[in-house]
């Protein structure tokens, strides 16, 4: 999706947003400033995962836990974002897979997602603080009508837990295999209060 923007200079700016366009836009020429939006990791995850589970059989809401936590057992690690900001691009998912995020190990891919980060992201939002996220892209582009985002969202999945509805062993393993995406959320997030 493109919008066609015009700074205070006449100069014509494009706007393209979507999943997983990091490394697209220079291929199409143009010279590219991305931003991005971070969620809490927890929330990232369970997301993504019970999102997913929904399409491939009908499961009840105990089945998907058992599901959940073998997944989690099995999973050497869960970081996504540093992965996604770092050496993976636009050819990758925008869902979690272990194989792509693990095609480099996971302190380095920290190193690179933070200079990314710094250096070819002019902004860096959070999901708990959407609307004042969206509020500043708005500003910053010099948009001057948000739409309703609400209205255009897409259903929830049919059962997702709560962090409170694990148990405390599996909330801290999901943490621990998490690590590197939670400094880069609490980063991000202070950067952005």
């Amino acid at each position: 999706r493109r919008f066609r923007l015009h700074n205070l200079s006449g100069r014509q700016r494009r706007l393209f947003y979507g999943h997983n366009l990091y490394g697209l836009v220079e291929l199409a020429g143009f010279d590219a400033s991305y931003f991005t939006i971070l969620r809490n990791p927890f929330d990232r995850l369970v997301s993504d995962f019970f999102w997913l589970l929904q399409f491939k059989h009908t499961v009840n809401s105990l089945s998907a836990l058992d599901e959940f936590k073998s997944f989690v057992h099995q999973s050497h690690h869960l970081n996504f974002y540093i992965h996604h900001l770092g050496p993976l691009d636009y050819r990758n998912s925008q869902h979690f897979s272990l194989d792509e995020c693990s095609s480099i190990e996971n302190d380095r891919a920290y190193e690179m997602a933070q200079n990314a980060l710094r250096n070819r992201f002019w902004f860096c939002g959070i999901t708990e603080r959407f609307d004042e996220s969206l509020f500043y892209i708005a500003h910053q582009l010099q948009i001057r009508t948000v739409h309703p985002w609400w209205l255009s969202r897409h259903p929830k999945t049919k059962f997702r837990p709560s962090y409170f509805d694990l148990s405390r062993a599996l909330r801290t393993e999901i943490g621990e295999k998490q690590m590197h995406d939670w400094q880069l959320y609490d980063d991000a997030r202070n950067n952005f209060e």
